[in-house]
């Protein structure tokens, strides 16, 4: 960056207390100031950006960005990350937004042009708006305009769930863990401006009722792509509320397989779609390998949550039942239902919860081998709610929180 000196001496360094009366600075302020105090996290984060030398450089944040001379254009970036490591300088422009506010992309070409003129690397945006991988911005940009030039995208619920996952990173001092613990609290306090993903996007009222419908859709509809996004970023928001939830490590999992690229991922989630007018969402919580599914059935408008219970290995059918009730008796689950699956039977035994609790050894009888599954059910049914962009997102979330938080009481998570 042949410019820095030209900064103006009176432009703000990030603080971890900022004193900032626009929420977005606040915002920006605590995370680059985290940035600047955890080298963990900064390679982390800034290897997102394709800067793998972040956590070794010697690094620096500036808000409210202006340089001094006539011959610098009246811009003011938000913030300015800045890195060196030997003889390598690196460095990103960045604008926030909060709220909901949007990235302007008028602004963004006035940054870009003073990112070639000083040699800065690119820009980083940051708002409530959500983008499938950080590359991949929600707004347009004039690709002559940001030729050579670099510009990912986040939202901060992104970083929010990528700050909750580093929780669990055993690289961080305790005094980093600490840091990390209260800006977490400070992300998550809904003044701090940071909107969750509340809506599945406009087309999917649509995809609902088409599902029902002789015609239906296939892959190449219009649209498709943009509710498999939106699947994929609550099902990357829901995540980060699990790990808030229970306070260990939560992961997506997917049937595409572990090493599967993004690409492979959102395939599978496209044909899905297309095929059986479905989307799925799969937890895993690491500490103790439980399972929690989530399937959207669009034709039958229902959603179901499905967590795997952990029964005990040395007890037989009988004993099985036994333990399920005890847990379950005064667990307020009235309104779901158990799942066994028995060895050799055709099919799933399914009872809801008050069937099952009324003559809970019922199920066994006859049956001298356990289960291999049992299973705990929620499900919805309803047209209305689940057309409804948000009433789907809302709906899903409230009954997968329920159960992990059973889940959590039970010491499972």
């Amino acid at each position: 960056m042949n410019s820095f000196k030209d900064i103006s001496p009176t432009a703000p360094s990030a603080r971890l207390i900022p004193n900032f009366k626009q929420t977005e600075r606040r915002l920006l302020s605590v995370f680059l100031a985290l940035l600047d105090i955890s080298p963990e996290l900064r390679g982390a984060f800034l290897e997102q950006c394709a800067f793998r030398g972040g956590k070794n450089s010697k690094f620096s944040s500036i808000m409210e960005v202006t340089f001094n001379g006539s011959k610098y254009p009246e811009v003011r970036p938000d913030g300015l990350i800045h890195c060196v490591r030997g003889q390598t300088e690196w460095s990103l422009f960045v604008e926030a937004k909060a709220e909901g506010a949007q990235i302007r992309s008028d602004q963004i070409h006035t940054y870009a042009e003073l990112a070639k003129l000083v040699e800065v690397n690119g820009i980083l945006t940051l708002s409530n708006e959500f983008a499938r991988v950080p590359q991949e911005i929600p707004y347009h940009l004039d690709g002559k305009k940001i030729r050579h030039l670099d510009v990912y995208h986040f939202a901060w619920a992104d970083i929010r769930t990528f700050l909750e996952l580093q929780r669990k990173n055993e690289k961080l001092t305790t005094t980093e863990v600490a840091v990390l613990g209260q800006c977490l609290e400070f992300f998550r306090d809904e003044k701090s401006g940071i909107r969750t993903y509340d809506a599945m996007p406009e087309q999917w009222p649509a995809f609902v009722e088409a599902s029902s419908t002789a015609l239906g859709f296939n892959a190449n509809v219009k649209g498709l792509t943009e509710i498999v996004y939106g699947w994929q970023q609550e099902r990357r928001d829901l995540c980060s509320k699990l790990i808030h939830m229970c306070g260990s490590g939560v992961e997506i999992r997917h049937k595409a397989g572990v090493r599967s690229t993004d690409i492979e991922r959102t395939k599978v989630d496209k044909a899905d779609l297309a095929d059986n007018y479905s989307l799925e969402a799969k937890y895993y919580f690491k500490r103790t390998k439980l399972e929690l599914d989530i399937i959207l059935s669009l034709q039958a408008c229902r959603m179901t949550a499905i967590l795997n219970l952990p029964f005990p290995e040395e007890k037989g059918a009988k004993a099985l039942t036994t333990w399920a009730s005890r847990i379950l008796s005064d667990a307020g689950m009235e309104e779901h239902s158990i799942c066994f699956d028995w060895p050799g039977r055709k099919g799933d035994e399914l009872k809801t919860i008050p069937e099952f609790l009324a003559e809970p050894t019922q199920v066994s009888d006859g049956k001298t081998s356990p289960p291999k599954q049992i299973r705990l059910l929620s499900s919805r049914h309803g047209v209305r709610n689940f057309k409804s962009r948000k009433k789907v997102i809302s709906d899903i979330e409230e009954m997968t929180l329920h159960l992990a938080d059973f889940a959590k009481r039970m010491d499972w998570v």
